[in-house]
């Protein structure tokens, strides 16, 4: 069987729309992650009060989204350089901040 340029448009467009999608369910599962994140420091915020090592908890995991939200801009808008560089900031020092609240609980 010959291909037509119908059948190569065709699978061509499937598969893009194959790839969109699963770019966008990763990005869903990443924005879940980042949500539970917070809610897990809003959650350490209310019962505990607002204790030193409960606020910076809380700032890493706003930063941790912050991140979320800057590699979903840079992954499907503008290719923004310094972009990158804020991002992998913002995940590590968050990061590190959750893990010193945790090591210090």
């Amino acid at each position: 069987s010959t291909l037509t340029p119908r059948k190569v448009f065709s699978a061509t467009h499937m598969s893009r729309q194959k790839t969109y999608n699963t770019a966008f369910a990763s990005a869903d599962a990443k924005l879940c992650e980042a949500f539970a994140m917070f809610s897990c420091a809003a959650a350490l915020l209310v019962t505990l009060g607002a204790g030193a090592l409960t606020l910076v908890f809380t700032l890493g995991a706003l930063l941790f989204v912050v991140s979320d939200f800057i590699m979903i801009y840079y992954s499907f808008g503008k290719k923004i350089k310094p972009l990158r560089a804020i991002n992998l900031l913002c995940y590590y020092v968050g990061q590190l901040m959750i893990a010193v609240c945790i090591l210090l609980a």
